[in-house]
Formats: structure tokens, sequence, C-alpha cells
């Protein structure tokens, strides 16, 4: 069986000209970041603007699938061409899950051996126990108007940024600028590795609106926040490639978006943290993530060969 990816492609030969593809998503780019700044006034992080700038990119989403739809083959289902097929999901998810955490290794095994980590997991579990006592202690007593605003404490502004982070980015970001897109460009006649290499810029141009953030928010000077949005925009378009492989490999959109909501908790690793949790021991740092990043490209073959995930 052909990959979804290679039938897509074949659809080129008959498909409008590759403009359209870019044109599409630059459209798409704009849609999304254009619609974060409807709401203005306040800084990204503040939780009004954390709940209208989700409003927004539920949004965009809703029409960022138009321009791949209207040029979808016939036999095509929308949602296997976005990536949305249940077919082979948890290897699709679990695969990717664990190339990435090997990449991550050293951050992650000194977090995980950290006794903070130990003590914030204690602590959520224990408030995620008190919740749940909560809410049936209410339900119990017939209280449903009370059982009713427990339930919603944890979408409460204190939560917003988790959402926002692990949720609601990962979700949008990846069916936007790799599920809408990937698929349009193969369909353009872009190949796959040209596809990999042009998405994640249109998703690294989507952060460079950080730089009136850093600027009239957090009054940083011109040529500091120029800097940090240019090795912003780089690290996001390699993880942007990273992701839209995964995507064509797995043919899964739940796979980019786990492993990008992976790599936000993770977050960039911090030497100096790392060598904190290391003991003191910056060279045992350096260690750990060398073996992490060694394991990931002995791995990245016996995981993510093509015959371990679904052709179409």
């Amino acid at each position: 069986m052909q990959p979804l990816s290679t039938i897509l492609a074949a659809a080129a030969e008959r498909a409008p000209p590759r403009g359209y593809a870019l044109g599409g998503c630059l459209a798409c780019t704009g849609a999304y970041v254009g619609l974060l700044y409807v709401w203005r006034g306040l800084p990204r992080s503040h939780p009004s603007t954390i709940r209208k700038r989700m409003l927004s990119v539920a949004t965009a989403c809703g029409v960022a699938w138009l321009p791949t739809a209207a040029v979808l083959p016939k036999g095509i289902r929308l949602q296997q061409a976005l990536g949305l097929s249940s077919a082979g999901l948890p290897g699709a998810v679990a695969r990717p899950l664990a190339l990435t955490a090997a990449f991550f290794g050293g951050p992650l095994l000194l977090r995980l051996l950290d006794p903070r980590t130990h003590a914030a997991a204690v602590e959520a579990l224990a408030r995620a126990g008190r919740w749940v006592g909560r809410v049936a202690a209410a339900a119990v007593a017939g209280e449903w108007r009370a059982a009713a605003h427990v339930l919603s404490e944890p979408l409460a502004d204190a939560h917003l940024l988790t959402w926002r982070n692990l949720v609601v980015a990962p979700l949008s970001e990846e069916f936007v600028f790799r599920g809408c897109m990937a698929p349009l460009l193969l369909m353009k006649g872009f190949s796959r590795r040209t596809t990999i290499l042009i998405t994640p810029l249109f998703f690294g141009a989507a952060h460079l609106h950080h730089l009136y953030e850093l600027v009239m928010f957090q009054h940083a000077p011109l040529h500091t926040a120029v800097i940090a949005v240019s090795v912003q925009f780089v690290y996001t378009s390699v993880f942007g490639a990273y992701e839209t492989y995964l995507l064509l490999q797995t043919h899964s959109l739940a796979a980019p978006m786990l492993v990008h909501a992976f790599c936000n908790w993770m977050g960039v690793p911090n030497p100096s943290e790392m060598t904190h949790q290391a003991r003191g021991s910056p060279a045992l740092a350096g260690l750990l993530t060398a073996a992490g990043v060694v394991s990931a490209v002995v791995l990245f073959d016996p995981l993510m060969h093509s015959s371990h995930f679904p052709q179409t």
C-alpha cells in the first residue's frame, strides 16, 4: 500500500499551481497570528488575554482546513489527509514520544530524580484527590451547582498558563501548521523533503510577533528583543521540521501534538538548573545530555521505520 503522502503527491499533476499552496499556508499563518491581535492592551500571559486568544486560535483552526479541503482528490477523506485517522494510533504516539524522550534523556532523568519534582508530583496528586473528593461529596449531597463550580476549578485563572502551553498551543499549532499545511504542499507538487523544510518556516514566522510583546510589555531593548526572537525563529523552525516529519511518517496528527506538549513541558534545557540537579557537576549534566542525544540517534531508525506505521 502506498503512503498517504505519496497518494497526495500524485495529485499534483492535476492540481492548481504551487502558488496556491504557498498562498494557502500564508493565509493560515496570517489568520492564526492576526486573530491573536484582535485583543490588544494586555500582556500575552494575562488571564484575560489567554482566554481571548484561546477563542482566536479556535477560530483559526475552524478555517485553516478550507484550502486543503477545496482541492482534496476524490477518494481521500479530509480527516485522513489532515492526519486525524485513528489507524495505528498507539504506535504512532508511543514511538515518537519514546524517541523524543530519549533525546531529552539527560534533562528528563535529572528532572525525574530531583526531589522537588517528587514533592510537586505528590502535591499535585493530593490536590487532585481532594478535588475529586469535593466533586463526589457535592454530587452525593445533591448540590449540583456546587459540584459544577468545583468541576470548573481546573479552568480557573491560576491554571490558564498550563492549559495554554500543554493543551491549546500544541493542539492548535500542530493542526494549523502541520495538519493543514503539509497535505496542501504535497498536493501541489512539493516533495516530502521540501514540505518538511517549508512548513517550519511558516511556523517560525508565526512566532516573530513575540518581538512586539517583548518591546511593548516587557520593555526589552529592541536589539535584545531582535536577538531573542531570531534565536526563537531558528529553534522553532528546527522543531517544526521534526514535527512535520513525525506527521508524514506516522500519518497521525496525534504524534506531533503529544510530542509538542511534551517538549513544552520540558522546555529548553537550562544548563545551570541541570548542573544544580546533577549535584553541582556540569560534567555529569553534560554527559547525561550527550548520552540522550546519542541514544536518540541510535534509536531513530528502529523506532521510526515506516514499517511500524499504517501506510494509508
